[in-house]
């Protein structure tokens, strides 16, 4: 799995959970392997990101 992706799970993950040590670190992870800054804010609010590239939506659903 792609970096990106990986960082991404992981972070919805952390939110989902309430795991604020895991948000914290693998937040700036997410954003250095290319989750763009707008995806990772709306995950950290607990929202659906609105633009989001076309495998991470996909990574979203089910």
């Amino acid at each position: 799995m792609e970096k990106r992706l990986n960082e991404m799970a992981m972070i919805m993950t952390a939110k989902y959970r309430g795991a604020q040590c895991e948000w914290f670190a693998h937040q700036p992870l997410a954003l250095e392997a290319g989750l763009a800054p707008e995806v990772a804010e709306s995950i950290g609010a607990g929202r659906r990101p609105k633009a989001m590239k076309e495998d991470e939506a996909s990574s979203t659903t089910s």
